[in-house]
């Protein structure tokens, strides 16, 4: 689906459904345990990184929306994980 249909059609399909979006869901999910990994690795807190996007389309946003979901688990409001993310599209 194009980006402006993806979020809506998984939003109102998930109501009645089990349903998984690969490039919302799965390529945030795949982002995401590489960027968990890369942080351990080289040893930085999560409060210290800055993330960002050159491109908003559909998979990106569901990265962003993860990674925010991670933030916030990490005692950090989702406010405050908003200002860890920058995402540039034309």
């Amino acid at each position: 689906f194009a980006t402006d249909r993806a979020f809506p059609v998984l939003d109102a399909m998930r109501k009645r459904c089990l349903c998984f979006n690969d490039d919302i869901q799965g390529t945030g999910s795949v982002v995401l345990a590489g960027f968990l990994n890369g942080m351990k690795a080289q040893g930085t807190e999560l409060a210290a990184s800055r993330v960002i996007f050159f491109g908003a389309g559909s998979a990106a946003c569901g990265v962003a929306m993860q990674l925010v979901q991670l933030f916030a688990s990490e005692k950090m409001s989702k406010e405050e994980a908003c200002t860890h993310i920058y995402m540039f599209d034309q």
